[in-house]
């Protein structure tokens, strides 16, 4: 069960947010399109903790991983790449557009030669 920790914020999670955030894109590119409440629902949100689930998906939307559609949520094609670990073809060489995360490839056969 779920306990406040005292008084203040709790900044103790920030690294939880963008797993739980990695968890909503992945939900929506097994489930496809949802609403709030599957989407709550599929990744386990309801154990979370208080807040948490709308953070990770505010998270999400600031990164450009899923948008909302009226009521659905959908993963973009950023979300996808995210997922799969790979930069877009516009932004392997440089860095990345502004609200977008460079991810890098540990892989040896990788286009960047990383």
């Amino acid at each position: 069960m779920w306990s406040p920790r005292g008084g203040g914020r709790d900044t103790s999670g920030t690294a939880d947010v963008a797993g739980e955030a990695d968890g909503i894109v992945r939900a929506l590119v097994d489930q496809g399109p949802s609403r709030r409440q599957r989407l709550h629902e599929v990744v386990g949100a309801r154990y979370w903790g208080p807040g948490r689930f709308r953070r990770a998906r505010h998270a999400a939307e600031r990164q450009g991983w899923i948008r909302r559609t009226g009521r659905t949520f959908d993963v973009t094609d950023a979300g996808r790449r995210h997922i799969r670990g790979t930069t877009s073809p516009d932004h392997a060489g440089g860095p990345p557009a502004d609200g977008q995360v460079a991810v890098r490839s540990d892989r040896p056969d990788s286009p960047d030669g990383s």
